[in-house]
């Protein structure tokens, strides 16, 4: 060969290994298709009430490609299909920054941050998937085809549970596990009591990578097994839906009304308004009262004006249930002394004489609508809250005394997270209430994933659940999950039905994320041992070593199998 050819197939090899080659041969292309139909498809599953069929599917294209993709083509898939799904699921994060700052670059500029984690974490999981792909080898032995395909549903649940921890940590926003998409589902959600939501994603993956593994090599020996583990977990959700108690009290039933006041967002904080707010409240409370209710549970910021002790309105409002003697839970904002403009956002229990005898402080605030954040693009007040109020991370952990046994509490969005809720059953909450407000949403989409997150709550304590939403969804929600009854979105209505009060402790508020961190330890331990095999040298067609960190058989022996047959022609 001459010096001319070796040149010419030296940077053909070259160009082969460069970033472009991801999408330059037609088949590369494909394979990025493949990623965004896998963004677009779990977006669809997630966002959608009537598409979590998808989820059982969505990542089979992918983790087809990641088959014959190394370490940085494995990346750039996974971080296409999570722009894609952050695209298609959040674009309402545009809308509303620019509903409450009038910029909607800033919506754009969020947004595109938010794409960016994403991007960085679907791109770092698919990768090590690559990497475990490559460590596994190509072998045809159904035993080490399961392990691949049980190591790929731990790396999914790892990840996810740690992205949520991330997310917790800088935002209190936005997680969103897979598992999510199966809440119309009860029996196969019930697995969430032991294992949480992480649990429910690791069954969806697990199925996903068996499909994919099947179809990629033309083997179906695992579908059987894995539908049978499957079955065998549904049974199992049948079985405690049908038969399992999780120790009620006794006779002990608390008859629950629920008010949904469908207050506009920037009327409910216009203190001109204040007669119109508290006059539907007044209606919906004696509609309540009719219900003969031990307990009458409002939204957060029912009474969202500070609190004080002589304000008539707050007291008619606060005597509302005088009349059935119920007690009631509502949200109102609760100025911190010493301070002009320092508030909580408080949840508090009151008596039928109006006389507040437990308060909780919402601990896990939203960044620039709660939490004050000071940038250059930001209103002076580091806050996007109509009221540029600055709220403080509350002190008390997150549950009422009542005289129905103590009551867990969320607000908001502290149900996205599982330990919120875990920690008021440790605490000895007997059922729970989440109060929140989702008038800032213009579309239903955020509001119905709202809702459908605080039915994993409900399975991961055993607790029965009460949602007071200011423009819905407000419902009762039993401890499995299943629906007892609800609102429609944007309607002022009062929602009334029973709560049992629970003791019993499930295996997951007693271990916590135990299964997610046995799947971080397993996943840790897998890419350990793949990268060391994905280091050795691999040979190639004529038993020549590839060198470290070969990729599998793509461009480079594409190059190389054309360069063999020129020289023997």
């Amino acid at each position: 060969m001459s010096d001319s050819e070796h040149d010419t197939n030296a940077a053909a090899l070259s160009e082969s290994s460069g970033w472009w080659s991801v999408i330059s041969p037609p088949r590369r292309s494909l394979d990025v298709l493949a990623a965004v139909l896998t963004g677009v498809a779990s977006a669809f599953a997630l966002s959608g009430p009537g598409n979590a069929w998808l989820s059982w599917i969505a990542v089979v294209p992918a983790l087809c490609c990641l088959y014959r993709s190394g370490f940085w083509r494995a990346f750039l898939f996974g971080a296409v299909a999570g722009v894609v799904e952050t695209a298609a699921i959040w674009y309402w994060l545009a809308i509303i920054t620019k509903q409450m700052l009038a910029s909607v670059w800033l919506g754009i500029m969020f947004l595109s941050v938010l794409g960016l984690i994403y991007a960085v974490h679907f791109g770092t999981l698919y990768a090590l998937i690559a990497c475990v792909m490559r460590g596994m080898g190509r072998s045809r032995r159904t035993i080490l085809r399961a392990l691949l395909v049980v190591l790929i549903a731990c790396l999914w649940a790892a990840f996810e549970y740690g992205h949520t921890a991330l997310m917790m940590l800088i935002s209190h926003i936005f997680p969103l596990p897979m598992g999510y998409a199966q809440w119309r589902t009860p029996a196969v959600i019930q697995v969430a009591s032991i294992a949480g939501v992480y649990g429910v994603s690791f069954l969806i993956v697990l199925c996903n990578a068996a499909l994919a593994d099947s179809l990629f090599r033309r083997r179906f020996a695992l579908i059987p097994w894995v539908a049978g583990f499957l079955l065998l977990c549904l049974l199992g959700g049948y079985l405690r839906l049908r038969y399992v108690s999780h120790d009620a009290v006794q006779g002990q039933s608390v008859a629950v009304a629920v008010l949904q006041g469908n207050i506009p967002a920037f009327d409910k904080f216009d203190r001109s308004k204040s007669s119109f707010l508290a006059h539907r409240y007044l209606e919906l409370g004696g509609l309540a009262n009719s219900t003969h209710p031990d307990l009458i549970v409002w939204t957060e910021s029912a009474v969202p004006w500070p609190l004080q002790e002589d304000d008539e309105l707050v007291t008619t409002m606060l005597r509302v249930t005088e009349p059935s003697h119920a007690c009631h839970i509502l949200g109102a904002t609760f100025p911190i002394k010493g301070f002009t403009n320092k508030y909580y956002n408080s949840v508090f229990l009151v008596q039928p004489d109006g006389d507040i005898t437990s308060q909780y402080d919402k601990r896990n605030l939203i960044p620039f609508l709660e939490r004050t954040i000071h940038l250059s693009i930001m209103p002076a007040s580091g806050t996007i809250h109509p009221a540029g109020r600055e709220y403080v991370v509350g002190p008390r952990p997150p549950y009422l005394d009542s005289p129905f046994g103590r009551i867990g509490v969320m607000v908001c969005n502290e149900n996205l997270y599982p330990p919120v809720a875990r920690e008021s059953a440790q605490h000895g909450g007997e059922f729970l209430v989440q109060l929140a407000n989702d008038a800032w949403f213009l579309e239903s989409s955020p509001i119905n994933q709202h809702f459908a997150i605080a039915l994993f709550r409900a399975v991961e304590t055993g607790r029965d659940t009460v949602i007071a939403n200011n423009v819905g969804i407000s419902a009762i929600i039993d401890s499995c999950g299943r629906i007892k009854t609800r609102s429609e979105m944007r309607t002022h209505v009062c929602l009334s039905g029973k709560v049992e009060r629970r003791k019993e402790r499930t295996f997951y508020v007693l271990y916590g994320d135990l299964f997610a961190q046995v799947c971080a330890g397993i996943s840790v331990v897998a890419v350990a041992l793949s990268l060391v095999v994905y280091r050795r040298p691999v040979p190639d067609g004529d038993g020549r070593s590839a060198g470290a960190g070969a990729r599998p058989p793509d461009a480079e022996d594409a190059v190389a199998g054309r360069n063999r047959r020129r020289d023997k022609g």
